[in-house]
């Protein structure tokens, strides 16, 4: 009888330092959509607002206050309802906790007075912004593909001369219906907001590599390429577990060559076919195991290698070593801020594919080379020791599959051109960042035994949304792209430089229009 009484007594005990229900989410993103980022004088777009925590997860249940900073240009409802008051800007924004989202919206005068109708059928030729204020397309029972096209009569491929129309449409036409009752990501959100927040950065490294390019060039040539000396060379011979010197190149510096690096030791993971894992020793614990490192070489033998290289030709070898090096370092974890809404990825740096003795002749000085190819990418850090940000196994494993993909285009895009006597230039931003975004969903495609030319729905890239791992990858940043682009295609240019900061054109311009067929619901 005395132990069942103890026992209940211990019982009790535990039973009071059992933690109650889940921790409260702390708000780390107010998340503003809307359906339109132009409404004119007396028209209204109702916007919504959501509150994620710092993992992108939705808090449920949260209140926010709408204030509108002008209010003389658009006024803002307690419901988030704005009402076009004067022509101009406003900064529209909503707070939580402390948190603030915002969005820039242009009120411009209503164009719809003497609007030009469309049949269906009808075509018409029309030039400069007075002749297409408003367009109104015919009402359609069904599903209807419309193209109306805007055009930059301007040779230079930049923003300006593309015409603001307003469409006036009874029946949306089905891509663009399609496309905006996709579901908010909020994934999507996060991944816009760094491309904002390092806008400057990525602009940094991009000049550098082209300013670089520009010098180096005169001593890359096919028939003569002088093979790498240093300690780069070791790595053709590497084998597993041994450890090799890199110089890692700080993405925020604005001179990566010189003073711009880390010099870093890392050791030898995993030895695939076209590829060598390697990580960095100062990499915090908890991260890949030896089952990670075999399913990130296999990936990319079998998968993105082959489909990459078939499309954009095969990668310069620089140091002969037979392989593509992918070093995960806490070096990119480092180049995003504490408490950032999103993270760097990684990156390529070209400054790595010309050599020491290349750049010596030619007067340059660039003590960072590793004389290779090589991709720069983060590590797992679970108890979140680089600036406060845990990044998990899984969430650096899923996030960086696309990312190889689309730095793999880059990588040779650049070592072809470098090594090219006819080519006297670095590939334009906005077709490099395309053919890089195109790279992600033809590795997908091959990923899910898709052909070139099939046609394909919203379900057929993403089946299972409980089991959407390669959608994720591959799919789902482009769809959602070009999903803000359609939504207002006269505000960016396919083919701008711009591309390099805007996310919506790349969506665009990377080949999934053409490719993923959108249907009417």
């Amino acid at each position: 009888m005395k132990r069942l009484i103890i026992l209940a007594a211990l019982l009790a005990v535990a039973c009071k330092n059992t933690p109650v229900g889940p921790e409260p989410q702390e708000a780390a993103v107010v998340a503003i959509t809307t359906p339109l980022t132009v409404i004119v004088v007396g028209g209204t777009a109702t916007l919504t607002a959501n509150v994620y925590d710092r993992d992108a997860k939705l808090i449920p249940g949260v209140s926010v206050m709408w204030r509108s900073l002008d209010p003389t240009v658009a006024s803002v409802s307690s419901s988030g309802v704005v009402t076009g008051l004067a022509v101009g800007q406003v900064t529209i924004e909503a707070e939580s906790s402390g948190k603030v989202g915002s969005v820039t919206l242009t009120v411009d005068p209503d164009p719809c007075s003497n609007p030009i109708s469309l049949a269906i059928g009808q075509m018409r030729l029309l030039g400069g912004p007075a002749a297409v204020d408003c367009v109104t397309l015919a009402a359609t029972s069904g599903p209807t593909d419309f193209l109306f096209i805007t055009a930059n009569a301007d040779q230079a491929q930049d923003n300006r001369g593309f015409y603001s129309v307003a469409l006036s449409l009874a029946d949306l036409y089905s891509a663009t219906r399609a496309a905006s009752t996709m579901a908010f990501d909020p994934r999507v959100f996060l991944e816009q907001e760094a491309v904002r927040q390092g806008d400057a950065m990525e602009d940094r490294v991009r000049q550098q590599e082209r300013a670089l390019f520009v010098r180096a060039r005169p001593a890359m040539r096919l028939q003569a390429v002088p093979r790498a000396t240093g300690p780069a060379a070791i790595a053709a011979a590497a084998a597993e577990g041994d450890t090799l010197t890199i110089r890692v190149p700080d993405i925020n510096s604005s001179n990566l060559c010189t003073t711009g690096y880390k010099e870093i030791r890392a050791v030898v993971k995993r030895l695939g076919t076209r590829v060598t894992i390697v990580q960095d020793v100062a990499a915090p614990l908890g991260g890949f195991s030896p089952s990670d490192y075999t399913g990130i070489a296999s990936e990319f033998d079998a998968l993105i290698y082959p489909t990459d290289t078939l499309y954009f030709g095969r990668e310069t070898d620089r140091n002969s070593d037979g392989r593509v090096t992918i070093l995960y370092t806490p070096e990119v974890n480092r180049a995003t801020p504490q408490g950032s809404a999103a993270f760097v990825a990684g990156f390529f740096w070209g400054g790595d594919l010309v050599t020491k003795a290349e750049y010596q002749s030619l007067g340059i000085s660039c003590p960072q080379t590793n004389e290779q190819e090589l991709f720069y990418m983060l590590v797992p850090d679970p108890n979140g020791n680089i600036n406060g940000n845990p990044r998990s196994v899984e969430v650096v494993r899923q996030n960086t599959r696309g990312t190889i993909a689309h730095e793999f285009q880059h990588m040779i895009n650049q070592g072809l051109r470098l090594m090219n006597p006819a080519v006297d230039s670095a590939e334009t931003a906005w077709l490099n960042e395309a053919l890089s975004h195109f790279a992600e969903e033809i590795v997908g495609r091959a990923q899910r035994g898709f052909g070139d030319f099939q046609r394909l729905t919203y379900s057929d890239v993403n089946p299972d949304p409980n089991d959407a791992d390669d959608f994720n990858a591959f799919f789902r940043q482009n769809m959602a792209r070009y999903r803000s682009w359609m939504q207002r295609p006269d505000t960016s240019s396919p083919t701008s430089n711009q591309t390099r900061s805007q996310l919506a054109p790349r969506g665009c311009s990377s080949g999934t229009p053409p490719t993923v067929t959108a249907v009417a619901t």
